[in-house]
């Protein structure tokens, strides 16, 4: 089992007429934002083995926030220009392929729009915007990370600096729709024909396995 997080930085300066893009700091209300989320990750999360950060300053400060709250070294936090040069997140898939395969997890900071686009070819079914100081965890049931592949990943976690109940709700959607395709593929093995006539089936049975997960997670289920 491989885990991986993608986390946006935080809120940044405006950018000033002498200044680049890839100089400007975080704003007062950036670094509160990633003090905030850091702690929330901390109490859900344990601290990822590799840590992955842009060039630009304010992937590196929200990387380096997150390092003091969970007393990780921000020595060892590896610094990749990719993550911020490339023009599309689907480039960002060799850079998984490639990291050490002792290592069971992996928290990588970037920059939109190229996390979400790399979280929905990661995770079938996600097209949610990715907000500033956003977390997604995303677990692989694989061995190594070599076996990473698009739609390959199930949505384990969504912190974003909105109410909880956004979050779950994205979490629900996401769970659901990977029953009704990993379901749907199963059968279609089987029986291309009477896999589809079920679709409608595998569709409500996803929907109730998905709400009865959820009670069970939030202790509402005592059964």
């Amino acid at each position: 089992m491989k885990t991986l997080y993608l986390v946006r930085h935080a809120s940044a300066i405006d950018r000033e007429t002498s200044q680049t893009d890839v100089d400007r700091p975080l704003s007062d209300k950036g670094r509160e934002e990633s003090k905030l989320m850091a702690k929330l990750f901390k109490e859900r999360g344990s601290i990822p083995e590799i840590w992955i950060s842009s060039q630009a300053r304010r992937a590196l400060e929200t990387a380096h926030i997150f390092a003091g709250v969970l007393n990780y070294s921000a020595q060892n936090i590896l610094i990749n220009k990719k993550i911020y040069d490339e023009s599309s997140g689907s480039r960002f898939l060799h850079l998984l392929n490639a990291l050490d395969e002792q290592a069971g997890s992996c928290i990588l900071f970037g920059h939109e729009p190229t996390l979400s686009e790399f979280a929905a070819l990661l995770v079938r079914q996600y097209h949610t915007p990715f907000p500033k100081s956003g977390i997604l965890g995303i677990v692989f049931p694989i061995k190594k990370w070599q076996q990473i592949e698009t739609g390959n990943g199930i949505l384990k976690m969504v912190l974003f600096p909105h109410p909880e109940k956004f979050g779950q709700e994205i979490l629900k959607k996401s769970l659901k729709a990977t029953l009704f395709e990993k379901n749907l593929e199963l059968l279609h093995l089987l029986d291309k024909k009477t896999a589809k006539d079920m679709q409608d089936i595998i569709a409500k049975y996803s929907e109730k396995m998905t709400k009865k997960f959820f009670k069970r997670w939030e202790g509402e289920d005592e059964k």
